[in-house]
């Protein structure tokens, strides 16, 4: 079981992508169309504390209505974070947008500023009979309220400070409004004594957010390392290079913890000794016309070269398919998808992108597959949808399965293979 665990820490911390270049740790100045200081908002001092320190669930005003005819200066900026937020989202299934408060800046080997605590946020224009707009963020009650885990990766590749992904403080925002004190208490615990100072901001008015060029880095005191909080908030796109396979990856160390993991995720861990797969006779596949058509099905056109991984992947444990942009990868893909079905196998298909995910989606829409499918994972994803599509899916095969018209794919495969034959001895 230690050595699962070990692979899924190094699986999970691997899946998170760090660069000091990204605002979640490297802030110098408000970015045009991706951050608002929330000092320009019209948020009173109490609904500040609501949002920023309670993190409660809660719909909170950025321009108090101010917005008519599109003529406030703020409007144009709000419009464009969020287009920029759903871009990436459509990318990835995830959102970026986040409300950072505190801040921390100082230095762990390099200077470093960015939030400490991150709150999910979505961003609305709210349209009014008298046509009055206004641009409201919101909390979600299920909101995670999570640390920077940019963060606790630099903390572990500056400083050697090790860290547990599961052990890091996680509240939903339903939980935070209920015992803020505790909530903050645990965040400022979790980190080691002495490491983050000022932990008073908590108490104090936000402040603007100060620019701070590239030639006027503040300068080390002490050469030591350790880290000062600001009371800046900062609602705007903090990428934490936590692609969609962290959390199911730290899922699925919570099953090994408990000793639940399944027998064929501790065989793709590489740590498990019995044979958990069909035995797979391997073979290297060199000319494709010296297999019969019944070795691969084919649902849609196929060229010798993904001809080749359609066999290739049937005499094989792992394969590995490349190509440029435009080759047929997607293509390949749902061959092997229907390949697959033939054979009564399951499919898992997984993508760091959800737009690649409904490229192929929609392939076997077209093909009147889709009933078989269901997309799961990211901000796209909602849980009784894909509840209700499972149901849907086991309810139309059995309705199918009485009827469908029955194909008879040994005969078309013969006629192929007899074209192929007299092609051959043509040639």
């Amino acid at each position: 079981m230690s050595g699962d665990k070990e692979v899924l820490n190094l699986l999970i911390k691997n899946a998170t992508k760090v660069n000091r270049r990204d605002n979640s740790l490297l802030m110098r100045r408000i970015r045009r169309y991706k951050d608002f200081d929330l000092v320009n908002g019209s948020l009173s001092a109490n609904k500040l504390i609501n949002a920023l320190y309670k993190c409660k669930p809660d719909e909170y005003d950025l321009t108090n209505g101010s917005i008519r005819d599109g003529d406030n200066k703020f409007s144009y900026k709000l419009k464009k974070i969020r287009k920029n937020s759903n871009t990436r989202r459509e990318e990835t299934g995830l959102s970026p947008l986040a409300v950072g408060f505190p801040f921390f800046e100082g230095w762990l080997g390099d200077w470093y500023r960015g939030p400490l605590v991150l709150t999910p946020v979505e961003l609305e224009l709210v349209k009014n009979d008298n046509k009055i707009n206004n641009w409201v963020f919101n909390i979600d009650k299920n909101a995670e309220i999570n640390v920077n885990l940019a963060l606790l990766i630099t903390l572990q590749q500056e400083l050697g400070i090790e860290f547990e992904p599961e052990e890091v403080p996680e509240w939903e925002a339903q939980e935070v409004v209920e015992n803020p004190e505790q909530f903050w208490h645990e965040i400022k615990n979790y980190f080691p004594n002495e490491l983050i100072d000022n932990w008073n901001v908590l108490n104090e008015e936000i402040e603007e957010f100060p620019e701070i060029p590239r030639d006027e880095t503040p300068d080390k005191i002490n050469n030591q390392s350790s880290l000062i909080l600001k009371p800046y908030a900062i609602l705007g796109h903090f990428p934490q290079g936590k692609n969609s396979l962290v959390n199911d990856l730290i899922g699925i160390k919570d099953y090994n913890d408990q000793g639940q993991l399944p027998e064929l995720i501790k065989h793709i861990l590489g740590n498990y000794k019995n044979e958990t797969i069909s035995k797979v006779v391997t073979e290297e596949v060199k000319n494709v016309d010296d297999y019969k058509e019944k070795e691969r099905l084919k649902i849609l056109p196929a060229d010798v070269t993904q001809e080749e991984v359609l066999l290739q992947s049937r005499k094989s444990k792992a394969l590995v398919v490349q190509g440029p942009p435009g080759t047929g990868k997607s293509q390949t893909i749902v061959n092997l998808i229907g390949d697959s079905l033939k054979e009564n196998e399951k499919i898992l298909l997984v993508c760091e992108k959800r737009v690649a995910l409904e490229v192929v989606y929609d392939m076997l829409k077209d093909l009147e597959l889709d009933f078989l499918t269901v997309m799961v994972g990211g901000s796209g994803t909602k849980k009784h949808e894909a509840r209700n599509h499972v149901y849907n899916t086991l309810r139309q095969i059995a309705q199918s399965s009485k009827q469908t018209r029955k194909v008879n794919l040994d005969k078309n495969n013969r006629v192929i293979d007899k074209n192929v034959e007299n092609l051959n001895n043509y040639t």
